[in-house]
């Protein structure tokens, strides 16, 4: 009888640490990630990204607020399928590309998870960075209308 609890609580034992250890994946988080965004429960997804990546959680978040409550109902009640994911896995960092169904549309998303203290975060950053200067003008009409006075102005812009 001791025998068989024995084995029956190593079987337990090894189906626990199992399904813990899959729930951490690159594949898991990202899967989480992108289903939290696309119900826009904005909390669950700060709670699967870096640190540096939450202000454009918070930004994600401020946008969609300007939809309106109808919005926000619609994207709560999304039936949200994640197809084909995969990941390329390279020590601590992950690139994942999955294909994502939201009853609208289907579309290809890509991310990238970073591994920091034993845990797999998605790194989300803000698209295009810093604002960046623009270049001087160097061709003549862009000169010239930018020099022009307010009645030379339409003349300018005609060369």
């Amino acid at each position: 009888m001791k025998k068989v609890v024995s084995l029956l609580l190593v079987v337990v034992a090894m189906v626990a640490f199992n399904s813990c250890k899959k729930s951490d994946t690159p594949e898991a988080i990202a899967e989480k990630y992108l289903k939290a965004v696309e119900t826009q429960k904005f909390d669950d997804a700060k709670a699967l990204v870096t640190e540096e990546s939450k202000a454009t959680i918070d930004m994600m978040s401020q946008m969609v607020a300007m939809g309106g409550e109808e919005a926000k109902k619609a994207a709560a009640s999304a039936k949200v399928e994640i197809k084909d994911m995969k990941c390329d896995t390279k020590g601590d960092a992950s690139d994942c590309t999955c294909k994502i169904n939201n009853g609208k549309e289907e579309k290809e998303q890509k991310l990238h998870l970073v591994k920091k203290d034993g845990k797999w975060l998605v790194e989300q950053k803000k698209e295009g960075g810093a604002p960046t200067e623009a270049a001087p003008a160097t061709d003549s009409t862009a000169t010239a209308a930018t020099e022009a006075t307010p009645e030379e102005a339409p003349k300018a812009e005609k060369k």
